[in-house]
């Protein structure tokens, strides 16, 4: 049985409790990877063989990454390896650990309970709180539905991500949506890549 959202949430605050931050202090991963594993622990690798990876000398745990990597991706690279720190921490090694780890590279940084207070009242305003938070649109727009319970999904060349409470139907009817729209589900371009395009239910969550 996969990890639910709520495990992955966990995984988050997890990392946040054991730098021993606020609830609602929100750092990048690289400076949250410094509060648990000390400065210096992120090691930029030319020519490296993967793009990341989490390795230990002695007591010292670090995080290697391709030299070639900057700005958000790099940023991600570490959030993703510290979601394999927090998932070795609880022994879990399912079919999804990957996927898990880049939810929690991401997350790092649209930490739930700050981030529902920044986008409540603003849920369709993805420009907006992606400029606030430092990301991308797409990433705003998935975490909108994962915190506030807002139907969402985000259809891209490659993937169809789907958020909320509802049963979205299947990929190709979500990719004619995309085109068209539909009833109840408005058409949201994203203009941090003019090829993906957010289809927005009504109906927020309480949560």
């Amino acid at each position: 049985m996969g990890l639910t959202l709520a495990d992955l949430e966990g995984c988050v605050e997890e990392l946040y409790s054991l730098a021993k931050l606020e609830p609602d202090e929100v750092l990048f991963p690289s400076s949250l990877a410094e509060h648990l594993f000390g400065e210096g622990c992120i090691q930029r690798v030319p020519g490296m063989i993967g793009n990341a990876s989490l390795g230990r000398a002695g007591a010292r745990r670090y995080i290697g990454v391709r030299s070639s990597f900057t700005g958000a991706r790099f940023e991600h690279l570490v959030g993703h390896e510290l979601g394999h720190f927090v998932l070795n921490l609880r022994e879990y090694r399912g079919d999804d650990t990957e996927s898990a780890c880049d939810f929690v590279g991401a997350a790092i940084m649209t930490r739930r309970r700050p981030f529902a207070r920044s986008a409540r009242g603003r849920e369709r305003d993805f420009a907006q709180l992606a400029a606030d938070w430092e990301t991308t649109e797409t990433m705003v727009a998935l975490r909108v539905g994962e915190v506030l319970g807002l139907p969402i999904a985000v259809i891209t060349p490659e993937l169809v991500r789907a958020r909320g409470p509802i049963d979205w139907p299947e990929e190709g009817i979500l990719r004619e949506l995309a085109r068209t729209g539909g009833p109840g589900l408005a058409r949201v371009q994203l203009t941090d890549d003019r090829r993906r395009v957010a289809l927005v239910g009504d109906e927020v969550d309480a949560a």
